[in-house]
């Protein structure tokens, strides 16, 4: 685990990152102790997302860390007071890509106390709705039955490189 997260955390190794990306979920919770700290520390913007998605696919399958999943991935989004405070100008693609994905993440661990603060972000043109769509999209994901990460096209590393169509 610390060689995983040693590869996520440095950017010139973000080609070797996707051979394991969506793997190392399978470590459980004990992942948690590596790839929290990429949450919070100067990782870029890519391995931030990355291990948004390993944590909470952990979160999903754990539910004994899910809460702290759900707390972790509420951290890296803006407070509703933050959110009202923003400038478009300092606000970049890179960080509405982490907004987006982490607001992605916690509707599939449903934790609706995150609610308010997506809608704020959608209302503000701060989430990527070409990820997962509006804002009655988000909302869906909280119904019965409807699993957001599930209906996402699985990644095809020979499709993605062009070897295959």
């Amino acid at each position: 685990l610390p060689y995983f997260a040693a590869i996520w955390s440095d950017e010139e190794q973000e080609n070797l990152m996707e051979w394991f990306q969506g793997s190392v979920q399978n470590y459980g919770p004990p992942l948690l102790d590596y790839f929290l700290p990429i949450l919070t520390t100067d990782s870029y913007d890519y391995a931030k997302i990355a291990a948004i998605e390993e944590l909470g696919a952990v979160g999903q399958r754990f539910p004994e860390v899910r809460r702290q999943v759900v707390q972790a991935l509420r951290g890296q989004l803006p407070t509703r007071a933050e959110i009202e405070e923003l400038d478009d100008d300092v606000v970049d693609e890179n960080q509405i890509s982490i907004w987006t994905f982490a607001a992605l993440v916690l509707a599939d661990l449903r934790a609706k106390g995150c609610i308010a603060q997506v809608e704020l972000l959608h209302k503000s043109g701060y989430i990527d709705e070409s990820i997962y769509g509006d804002f009655d999209s988000f909302l869906e994901c909280f119904q019965p039955g409807k699993r957001p990460s599930a209906e996402k096209k699985q990644f095809d590393l020979l499709t993605a490189y062009g070897y295959r169509e």
